[in-house]
């Protein structure tokens, strides 16, 4: 990366822990009051998160909606995940972001599947950790788990998703992190006293009047959740959940204000091709995903010290070199 362009993607060159310790400090002293800052020493120089930052997740499931381990919504896409679709994705990635890492979330079903292309796929998983250092996690549900399932067995499923993972890659690997689109507050208590894990990408503050779960009123930013609600920042120590809930699709402001697609807009409207490429053309599309980016990396990076945007998409969709594009385009900006 150039110094030019004040552009790194910095998962490439610390750990994922250490950026998300980061990231999550910096938010909490935004979010938290100064008697808990004191406590949690976030005013020390290692809290302080500065730079851009881009994270990619990519999602590797059998059905589009997995609500329980045995009821599924949506429709088959085992078609859309087959290994020449996941390798597809990775290799549009390195094309946009050569040293970079990213994430792999599975679902239950691939995670079972016993068809020679699932075989095929969780293998192939395991070798990208292995050999780019990516984060392989699962991914309950299809980000609607607790719409349909009680938190007990969201609970159960999760243990036992994360035990199938380490014993897929191997090498006493432990997954560091959650992908969920939605996880109430309690199961991310559980997830960072239980399981050891201190990161969930537990809400979509864009998601209003969008699929089957409304995220209105969640934050684009990183941020310690209540005990009370997963979208309410923790108010006190007594009231503080250690683990850093994460926005899963970075969204155009303008476009996210509005309710579903009132007034002709699309309120996911931002990084994703779905809403951009897919429904206005690779023109129109790729340009609304650089400048929904521009948003957090050129005036919210002036005022706050630090960018963030994210994305989380579907290996089934393609899209593959919209991906690489963007990540390019973002680079050379």
């Amino acid at each position: 990366m150039s110094k030019a362009t004040e552009m790194e993607l910095r998962l490439s060159q610390s750990s994922r822990r250490r950026f998300l310790s980061g990231i999550a400090a910096s938010a909490a002293s935004i979010t938290l009051r100064d008697p808990l800052r004191k406590t949690l020493n976030l005013d020390s120089p290692a809290s302080q998160l500065r730079g851009r930052f881009l994270t990619h997740v990519s999602v590797v499931r059998v059905n589009q909606i997995e609500v329980t381990p045995t009821r599924s919504i949506g429709e088959d896409e085992s078609a859309d995940n087959r290994p020449e679709r996941i390798r597809s994705r990775r290799e549009a990635f390195a094309r946009g972001c050569p040293e970079g890492k990213m994430t792999w979330a599975i679902s239950w079903l691939a995670l079972h599947d016993t068809r020679k292309q699932y075989q095929e796929a969780r293998k192939l998983l395991a070798a990208y950790h292995h050999r780019y250092g990516d984060e392989i996690t699962f991914i309950p549900g299809g980000y609607f788990a607790p719409m349909y399932d009680s938190r007990e067995h969201i609970r159960a499923t999760i243990h036992q998703a994360l035990g199938l993972i380490s014993e897929m890659v191997g090498t006493g690997y432990r997954p560091e992190c959650i992908v969920a689109g939605f996880m109430d507050a309690e199961n991310q208590r559980l997830l960072a006293e239980d399981e050891g894990i201190h990161v969930c990408q537990g809400e979509i503050w864009s998601q209003h009047g969008i699929d089957n779960g409304d995220g209105d009123g969640g934050i684009c930013y990183p941020y310690y959740p209540s005990r009370e609600h997963y979208l309410k920042p923790a108010q006190s120590k007594e009231d503080f959940i250690d683990c850093v809930c994460l926005d899963g699709w970075t969204s155009d402001f303008l476009a996210a204000r509005r309710e579903g697609f009132q007034g002709g807009f699309n309120s996911r409207l931002g990084v994703g091709p779905i809403e951009t490429v897919g429904n206005l053309g690779t023109g129109v599309g790729r340009k609304e995903m650089l400048d929904t980016t521009a948003m957090h990396f050129d005036r919210g990076q002036a005022l706050n010290g630090f960018g963030w945007a994210t994305g989380v998409w579907e290996t089934s969709i393609g899209h593959d070199e919209d991906l690489a594009w963007w990540l390019q385009a973002v680079r050379d900006r």
